[in-house]
């Protein structure tokens, strides 16, 4: 019985700990994150009151975003889908800090890297 109780007592506790780091990982509802790529590019993200859309700024394009949880992915194209000018992933390490990477980048400088942006 004592070994049982310890048990659940542990599950109890790590379950907390999960819970805890889950909630850490979203965006401040409302919040605006700025910061810069690899290559020294502005990125702006304008998170919603409701934390599940937002909108992202990178080298003079403007794009929606849907966050699902704590991350989020954007592909912007140009002439009707034919070509493609950057691709954008990130997720939320804090509520105070998102980062991610650029896999493609034709609209700026060509050059693919990691970013991050901080609450402001």
């Amino acid at each position: 019985m004592k070994t049982f109780l310890r048990s659940a007592l542990l599950a109890l506790a790590a379950l907390g700990i999960c819970v805890a780091v889950a909630a850490a990982a979203i965006p401040k509802f409302g919040g605006i994150y700025v910061g810069s790529s690899g290559s020294h590019k502005r990125i702006k993200i304008v998170v919603s009151k409701d934390g599940k859309t937002g909108e992202l700024s990178y080298c003079g394009y403007k794009v929606r975003i849907h966050i699902v949880r704590d991350h989020f992915g954007v592909h912007k194209t140009i002439a009707d889908g034919q070509v493609s000018v950057f691709r954008i992933h990130g997720s939320w390490k804090t509520p105070q800090l998102v980062s991610g990477k650029v896999d493609l980048d034709f609209g700026c400088d060509g050059r693919p890297g990691n970013w991050s942006a901080t609450l402001s």
